[in-house]
């Protein structure tokens, strides 16, 4: 994506609403080292269950579930860095400074070129997102990740552009694990996409997408990268679709009996701490 022809294309794809795809992205030995230092942030505590969806919250948190237990479904495991952790964690800051450096140049792009990523904002480049990056843990017991956009009106709304990686997995994805990202395009196509490791997936954050059922975990790292003065149209309403039906056990067994937070939370501490995390990352 040097070229300004390379840039005008990418531009062009996005503002339509398209998903850019670029495989070997940062290269294997990153992905391979980011693996391990998810695997090291484990180990310390440094991936947190995601308030959302956190069965430890107590009795209110409880009858939400009780409720909604499709919840559970997109239980996951994040950790948040707001600047690169360079001296614990050096692929995790290579990585985050790398996708910072392309979310950075891609706006610069757009000033330059004149030429707008998106409807929704004017060709004023883009800003680090102040909240960091976020590397994410979903996959395991039957999760998924439930539909949703990344520039919603509750939060997001400055979020002008998602980039989205996949490090290295253990063991390797293999077609018929799942956990494919699934994007609605702005034109109403659908495009599925494989979790493979050292993939770059870049779009507008208005758009739908979620991952896909999986019986294995999968980390991603996501970067945003922030418009410039005001949006041009309003970030959309969509809130997160809870109405499919439950995938995880953790959301079957909420809705066969009382207490289910509780199991759940007993679970999510054995993904983290026992030998599952061990043998799916």
């Amino acid at each position: 994506m040097a070229g300004s022809i390379g840039l005008r294309h990418v531009l062009a794809a996005l503002h339509r609403g398209e998903v850019i795809v670029v495989d070997d992205a940062l290269g294997a030995r990153t992905a391979a080292l980011l693996l391990a230092d998810a695997k090291r942030q484990m180990a310390v505590g440094g991936f947190e269950a995601e308030t959302a969806a956190d069965p430890r919250l107590g009795p209110a948190m409880r009858a939400l579930v009780e409720r909604t237990p499709t919840l559970l479904d997109s239980f996951r495991y994040v950790a948040w860095h707001r600047s690169p952790p360079f001296a614990a964690y050096p692929a995790t800051a290579a990585a985050m400074t790398a996708l910072r450096a392309l979310v950075t140049s891609l706006g610069d792009a757009e000033v330059r070129l004149s030429q707008p990523l998106s409807p929704d904002w004017s060709p004023t480049g883009t800003v680090r997102d102040p909240a960091g990056c976020l590397l994410s843990l979903v996959g395991f017991n039957g999760t998924r990740y439930a539909l949703h956009t990344d520039a919603n009106q509750r939060q997001g709304r400055q979020r002008k552009l998602t980039a989205l990686y996949y490090p290295q997995f253990e063991p390797a994805w293999r077609p018929g694990d799942g956990g494919e990202l699934r994007v609605l395009q702005a034109n109403g196509s659908e495009l599925r996409l494989a979790p493979r490791a050292d993939r770059l997936v870049l779009f507008r954050p208005e758009l739908r997408h979620e991952a896909l059922q999986s019986r294995v975990a999968r980390i991603t790292m996501t970067v945003w990268g922030h418009g410039r003065g005001e949006r041009l149209a309003a970030a959309p309403a969509h809130p997160v679709d809870l109405t499919h039906r439950c995938t995880s056990t953790m959301c079957q067994g909420a809705v066969r009996r009382t207490g289910a937070a509780a199991d759940a939370a007993d679970y999510s501490a054995s993904v983290v701490h026992g030998s599952q995390a061990r043998s799916t990352l």
